[in-house]
C-alpha cells in the first residue's frame, strides 16, 4: 500500500513539474529530445552512444509521438524506477 502510493505521488509530482513548461528541462533536454526523435522516427539515434536511457527517451517519443513529451515521461518513469529501488532496497536489508 505504502509502494502504490509512493510510486503513484512520484510519478504524478514529476509529470506535472515536468509539464509545466513546453521545452525539455536540464541543459541537454533537447540533446534527448533529438535522440530520442531520431530513434523514434529512424530505430538509430542520431548521434550513436550506448547510454540506455536515450533508447528508452525513444521508446516513450514513439509512444507518445512527440520526442519532448516522450524525454518528460521517460524521466517520470525513471524517477518511479528510483523510488521503487530505494523502497525496495530499504525493506530488504533493514
Amino acid at each position: 500500500m505504502i509502494l502504490a502510493f509512493l510510486v503513484v505521488t512520484t510519478f504524478k509530482c514529476r509529470y506535472k513539474m515536468y509539464s509545466k513548461s513546453n521545452h525539455p528541462t536540464g541543459l541537454d533536454g533537447y540533446y534527448y529530445a533529438l535522440q530520442a526523435k531520431s530513434f523514434a522516427e529512424n530505430g538509430a539515434l542520431e548521434n550513436p552512444d550506448i547510454e540506455t536511457g536515450y533508447y528508452m527517451c525513444g521508446l516513450f517519443a514513439k509512444f507518445c509521438g512527440d520526442p519532448i513529451k516522450g524525454v518528460k515521461l521517460c524521466d517520470a518513469v525513471t524517477s518511479v524506477m528510483t523510488c521503487f529501488a530505494v523502497f525496495l532496497s530499504v525493506h530488504i536489508y533493514v
